[in-house]
């Protein structure tokens, strides 16, 4: 009998531990085969973005400067230039106006802002569209915005009127601004006074 239930047991043992071993290859396979790549991948993803982490932070390349004090510096000369511009264009004898992509005014000099007798905080956004005359506004407005929605420039002749009710025939013409991707950013615009008689 006790020889018996000892047979039972080594059988269960053996089927026990047989179980066991192969649970344990099976992990084995698994670990191998898909854990120890991942493994390698998280390594290797760590590895670089410590990389980059040292280029940001440690290297110093031309002369000391890194890489974040480099583009700050072009970031600043950039905004130099900007203003720069502005500066010179400010008082340029043509009146002179900017927009946004999609053709919102965000900057006129002082030569248009004098034309059209309006301080150039009402000539942003659609304020520039009050000193176009009332029988030529909505035709200048649609034909306006039909160009920037299609990302093309703009010409057209119309006529200006000041708050005091002086009368200013005119041509303007606006210009594409686009990015290093050839993207549209913006418009440039140039207003020609026509002589009255």
């Amino acid at each position: 009998m006790l020889g018996d239930q000892w047979k039972i047991l080594v059988e269960h043992f053996a089927v026990i531990s047989t179980a066991v071993t192969a649970g344990l290859g099976a992990l084995v396979v698994i670990y191998r085969k898909a854990l120890t790549p991942m493994i390698k991948l998280v390594r290797k993803w760590n590895q670089t973005v410590e990389k980059i982490d040292k280029i940001f932070t440690e290297v110093t390349p031309n002369n000391g400067s890194s890489i974040k004090d480099i583009i700050n510096s072009i970031d600043k000369k950039l905004v130099e230039f900007s203003e720069m511009q502005k500066a010179v264009l400010a008082d340029d004898d043509k009146a002179l106006f900017k927009t946004d992509v999609d053709g919102n005014c965000n900057w006129v000099n002082r030569t248009y802002s004098r034309t059209v007798e309006r301080m150039p905080s009402e000539l942003m956004d659609h304020g520039w569209q009050n000193a176009i005359a009332q029988e030529d506004r909505e035709y200048v407005v649609k034909s306006w915005y039909n160009a920037v929605k299609e990302r093309r420039e703009f010409t057209a002749s119309f006529t200006f009127e000041t708050p005091g009710g002086r009368r200013i025939p005119a041509v303007v013409r606006s210009y594409k601004m686009t990015n290093s991707r050839g993207e549209v950013i913006g418009y440039l615009g140039s207003i020609s006074i026509l002589e009255t008689n």
